[in-house]
């Protein structure tokens, strides 16, 4: 890495740091809803969600139950559609960075149409996910997330909503 790149990393992490050392507010508190839209791949595909913080302070984390309707395509000419309820524990480590495990059980649909016609079948799914969110307002977070969901993105990018 030439020394422009090494300025331009230093100069990130010193900004970061300014914000991270602002007064440390609770990011979640019970009651609390937090909406979630990505778009990932590995297939291609999206992913919303809805969670509800019912735990907002253990082990300097928080515990959310909630649900999850995924969406996945892939040039195997398939398409894939799946609901999840899900649990999540998100642990803060800084007023603005949060990271993640999710695990979900659900129920999808997978829709195949290719040279030897249409077909479909209904599959039991399941997704583990960890992940990051990253708060560039009180309210709005960037978010990370990789793991294993059936015939949904392993890597997904997007964008949190808490309200």
């Amino acid at each position: 890495m030439n020394r422009v790149g090494k300025l331009i990393i230093v100069a990130v992490l010193v900004l970061a740091s300014f914000k991270v050392s602002a007064e440390i507010r609770p990011q979640w508190s019970n009651g609390t809803m937090v909406g979630n839209a990505v778009i990932g791949t590995l297939p291609i595909g999206s992913s919303v969600s809805l969670d509800y913080v019912f735990v907002d302070e253990w082990w300097k984390g928080h515990f959310t139950v909630g649900g999850e309707i995924d969406f996945g395509v892939s040039s195997d000419d398939w398409k894939a559609i799946g609901i999840t309820p899900r649990a999540t524990y998100g642990l803060n480590i800084t007023d603005v960075f949060e990271v993640h495990a999710s695990l979900g059980i659900g129920l999808g649909v997978r829709i195949i149409n290719n040279s030897e016609g249409k077909d479909d079948d209904s599959f039991v799914m399941w997704n583990q996910l960890v992940g990051c969110r990253f708060f560039i307002t009180d309210d709005i977070a960037v978010l990370a997330e990789t793991g294993y969901s059936n015939w949904f993105p392993k890597f997904r990018l997007g964008i949190s909503y808490k309200f």
